[in-house]
């Protein structure tokens, strides 16, 4: 068996935003990164998403604060182990080749072909 380098697995991840939404396009509109506390990084944003968010916020634009949304991630991450060479491979699928000495594993990192290591 190879030495794993990262198990891989589910990852979750959460992201935060103030979303304006405009009256007359249901569920189009502008979004503004932030925190969970709905704090915005204006240093972060775009020259244009300053002035969107001025406009938003001015009534320039016809839009309805939504105010602060989350929007969930989920995905699953393979497992990454070390090649006997010593190069990381990527254990995604049922057969995988590292790209540096062409050995062959299977997804659990069990070796399938046996080539002499250049």
């Amino acid at each position: 068996m190879l030495k794993v380098i990262s198990h891989g697995g589910k990852v979750e991840k959460y992201s935060y935003f103030i979303f304006y939404e405009w009256v007359e396009i249901p569920f189009a509109g502008f979004s503004f990164d932030c925190n969970m506390q709905g704090e915005i990084k204006f240093n972060d944003l775009s020259p244009e998403a300053l002035v969107h968010y001025g406009k938003c916020e001015s009534g320039e634009y016809e839009v309805i604060y939504r105010g602060l949304q989350r929007e969930d991630q989920s995905y699953f991450e393979s497992k990454v182990a070390e090649c006997y060479c010593g190069e990381p491979i990527v254990l995604e699928l049922f057969t995988n080749e590292c790209s540096h000495c062409h050995q062959h594993y299977n997804i659990a990192g069990q070796q399938l072909v046996k080539k002499e290591l250049l």
